[in-house]
């Protein structure tokens, strides 16, 4: 009859996960009648009882954390009560008691464990989520930086075509030399804006061909202003 109801505690114990208080009510309801059968049971038939508590603990409100153990610690001191012949609480009795933070602490130290362990997740995700906007900001700024290139490439050489191709109009039959003249600068120009995009364009593509050197410094001034007279404009 004990060895039957110290099985039926454990046993009881399947059903922890779903129903943490009921199973400790059944658990320690099976230990005192274990006790009141054989009072040699000894510490190992409140095994079942302990994780139950430990159940509760990690899974159940503060509250009802401090009704079960109010509950424990009165069955405890009941228990050693009962089995002592005089009736009396010991030192015993109240390191019996103290067992009963075991199962209470085991289960606070897995609960900030895990809350540790989210937080680290959560940091790590936020972490992850500022690389990938700081990427991103980097991709955007980098594009504006290619759309102002792209434009001051194509609008200086459709600049320069536009002057020419007038002077070539204007001069195609009069002086047919100066408008050749005018023709050889919109074709200079147009291969050049071409080259230029072509390296550009090339970059974006990761062409290993691509020429990499910055765009032009002021160092490139004078030939600027050169260009610009040789099409007409007064610089």
């Amino acid at each position: 009859t004990a060895l039957a109801r110290g099985v039926a505690a454990s046993a009881a114990l399947s059903a922890r996960h779903r129903a943490p208080l009921a199973t400790l009510a059944v658990s320690t309801g099976l230990v005192l009648a274990l006790f009141a059968v054989d009072r040699s049971a000894g510490s190992a038939a409140v095994f079942a009882p302990a994780v139950a508590l430990y159940s509760v603990a990690l899974t159940r409100s503060r509250l009802e954390q401090l009704a079960a153990t109010i509950a424990a610690v009165v069955v405890v001191v009941g228990v050693d009560v009962v089995l002592r012949a005089d009736h009396t609480v010991t030192a015993g009795t109240l390191m019996h008691i103290a067992l009963v933070a075991v199962p209470l602490l085991a289960a606070e130290a897995l609960r900030s464990h895990r809350a540790n362990l989210a937080l680290l997740v959560e940091r790590l995700e936020l972490a992850e989520r500022t690389r990938e906007e700081e990427a991103q900001r980097r991709a955007e700024q980098e594009r504006i930086r290619i759309a102002r290139d792209l434009h001051d490439v194509v609008a200086h050489t459709l600049t320069t075509i536009n002057v020419q191709s007038g002077v070539a109009a204007h001069l195609l039959d009069r002086e047919p030399r100066h408008a050749h003249t005018a023709l050889t600068l919109i074709e200079d120009a147009s291969r050049e804006a071409l080259a230029e995009l072509r390296a550009i364009l090339g970059v974006l593509r990761d062409d290993d061909q691509a020429p990499l050197e910055p765009a032009p410094t002021v160092e490139a001034v004078e030939q600027l202003v050169e260009r610009a007279r040789t099409a007409g404009l007064d610089v």
